[in-house]
């Protein structure tokens, strides 16, 4: 469902659901396995809003987990790639996309998301 708005545009309707992405300050997301992916979205939700301070305090929540060797984390990857572009962050960002497209490739997928 968050992946669909998100392809969708509809951002709005993705932030709604805060339980998705409204990480209080100072705390760090829960793990699991779906922590990485539909962080994700709400990350790309946020930045693609312009709520870039939200987008960044969600980023730096996300832990590892059980996501870290899955597609979850390559798109999480893609996900704060697009976040570091939007705060100018060239060179954080294109580490971000370049390990995304490494780890797709030898999963022999093109797209993160």
């Amino acid at each position: 469902a968050a992946e669909s708005k998100v392809m969708r545009g509809r951002y709005g309707a993705l932030l709604d659901d805060t339980s998705l992405w409204d990480i209080p300050p100072g705390k760090r997301a829960t793990p699991g396995t779906d922590n990485a992916h539909l962080r994700a979205q709400a990350i790309i939700a946020l930045t693609e809003t312009g709520r870039l301070a939200e987008a960044r305090r969600l980023a730096d929540a996300v832990t590892v987990g059980g996501a870290h060797g899955s597609w979850e984390w390559n798109e999480f990857l893609y996900a704060r790639g697009l976040l570091r572009i939007a705060s100018d962050e060239f060179d954080d960002a294109l580490a971000d996309l370049l390990e995304c497209g490494r780890r797709q490739s030898a999963r022999e997928v093109e797209s993160p998301i």
